[in-house]
């Protein structure tokens, strides 16, 4: 995976997906799971600098690096993982910060014009999933920016892109691609450049009818969110809860697939847990698509077999005993 701009350093020895260390991804992917900490300490120290090196590749491409040294902190269990490589991660976790920083103000840039020519527009996935998905976006490295957005603005929409410095990678009818136009080189100062994330736009059409209304129909219940202070449109929480699993049912068995979305789906699903009432308006909104069900019940097995937790007892019912 290209991750342009985003320098990092590899703990330990460099690997290649083919030589991960298995029975240590599954050690890692285990300490999300509710097994006791002495537990998890007891396996994770049993594996060498070498192990590391080895698997690192995968840490990186799963998302789960800055996950996994926060749940390492958090469960107080740091010193299971060998100096050199807790060092890399911690270092990789400043580097990110400053990466996320840099793009939040991006976010905000863009966010800003787009509000300024009233377009209508929300942000799905991103920062947008902070906090009830992701408990801070300094955790997940973001490689671009997403919305959705009236087909009736598109054309707006690239003119104050291109106004911003971004120019069409793709251009098409559902779906359209910007990347930041290529900035001058600057001379060699030692200081990490941090290239802005691509610009995703999805096209909903208000006069769509049937379930192919059902987009559109996301896009007018969105809801203002605010974050570090700042404004923003996105999706209702139960239409982000469905989005992000219609996105890991797009993903299963792709290469496309990162171990951090199905963690972060089941981070939200931990977080309405007991809320009745969230599960009923998801209950309600899934019946606008046919595919809605479907990848609900699957992003949800998946995510509770993997990372493990309680399935909510209305969802259990209705879509994974289904499936």
């Amino acid at each position: 995976m290209d991750h342009a701009g985003d320098v990092r350093e590899t703990p330990g020895v460099a690997g290649h997906l083919l030589s991960v260390n298995k029975d240590l991804a599954r050690a890692i992917v285990a300490t999300f799971r509710e097994v006791p900490r002495d537990d998890l300490y007891k396996r994770l120290v049993l594996y060498t600098r070498d192990d590391w090196g080895r698997s690192y590749e995968w840490l990186d491409t799963s998302g789960l690096e800055l996950y996994f040294l926060e749940r390492l902190k958090t469960l107080g269990i740091e010193r299971a993982v060998p100096q050199e490589v807790r060092a890399g991660m911690e270092r990789n976790f400043a580097d990110n910060k400053v990466r996320t920083t840099k793009i939040l103000a991006e976010f905000v840039r863009i966010n800003q014009a787009l509000q300024r020519e009233q377009l209508n527009y929300c942000n799905v996935k991103g920062i947008a999933l902070a906090p009830i998905s992701c408990p801070d976006p300094v955790l997940r490295r973001q490689l671009n920016m997403d919305f959705i957005l009236s087909a009736s603005d598109s054309g707006r929409c690239q003119d104050i892109l291109a106004e911003l410095g971004y120019s069409a990678h793709l251009l098409g009818k559902h779906y359209s691609e910007f990347h930041a136009k290529p900035a001058a080189q600057p001379p060699d100062t030692g200081i990490k450049t941090v290239t802005p994330p691509s610009i995703g736009v999805y096209f909903v059409l208000a006069d769509a009818q049937g379930v192919d209304r059902a987009p559109y129909a996301m896009l007018e219940r969105r809801r203002t969110k605010t974050w570090d202070g700042h404004k923003f449109p996105a999706p209702a929480e139960p239409d982000h809860f469905i989005a992000q699993a219609i996105r890991m049912l797009g993903q299963v068995g792709t290469e496309w697939t990162r171990l951090a979305f199905l963690l972060e789906f089941r981070t939200c699903v931990h977080f309405w847990l007991h809320d009745e009432r969230f599960w009923r308006e998801v209950i309600d909104r899934a019946q606008e698509h046919p595919l809605r069900p479907v990848a609900i019940a699957t992003a949800t097995r998946l995510a509770a077999e993997i990372f493990g937790g309680n399935i909510p007892l209305p969802l259990q019912k209705w879509t994974v005993d289904e499936l």
